[in-house]
């Protein structure tokens, strides 16, 4: 999948799908070539999870302008809910295809971005328009949810209402090379 060097709405729009065979119990270590806004490394994660493996470490080759943090901070997280609310927020995330509705899985970047927006209309439309912009250029036509494939392959990506002790887990692993 080729998302480097994409915008943030567009990073939204387009989310990454996996397939493939997940082992039970086995531990995975996550590898993406740019952390952007960490969307990539958190689907591929509640991919693995869902399916009874457990992510335990995420490594990027190079970092984006969000730096090395997967996880959101509190206060960050508190600003967004204070700003929205977190049932616009849950409701907003599920209609345009996001962690199935949870805002408990947004990543760092994805909060900040969400932050910044005007009104979740305003980002909404965003990311439609992102949609309608790539699909263009892909020669795709017609609304709807349109994924790509990374890693292995591509198959639809699920969310993780669990997903905060990950965010601890990132949180611990502290700063460096493992994000």
């Amino acid at each position: 999948m080729h998302r480097t060097g994409s915008g943030e709405w567009h990073r939204f729009a387009f989310r990454p799908e996996f397939e493939g065979e997940v082992k039970s119990g086995r531990r995975y270590i996550l590898v993406d070539d740019v952390f952007s806004q960490g969307g990539s490394l958190n689907e591929l994660r509640v991919y693995i999870e869902r399916r009874g493996g457990k992510a335990v470490q995420t490594i990027a080759m190079a970092l984006g302008e969000h730096g090395d943090s997967i996880a959101p901070d509190a206060e960050g997280t508190k600003k967004l809910l204070d700003k929205f609310g977190k049932d616009k927020i849950d409701s907003f995330m599920e209609d345009i295809g996001l962690y199935e509705g949870h805002s408990n899985c947004l990543t760092g970047p994805e909060t900040c971005s969400l932050r910044r927006a005007a009104s979740l209309d305003a980002a909404r439309d965003r990311i439609f328009e992102a949609r309608q912009e790539g699909r263009a250029r892909m020669g795709v036509e017609g609304p709807g949810r349109c994924g790509a494939s990374a890693v292995s392959s591509g198959a639809q990506s699920e969310s993780d209402a669990e997903d905060p002790p990950y965010h601890r887990h990132a949180r611990r692993r502290g700063r460096g090379r493992g994000i």
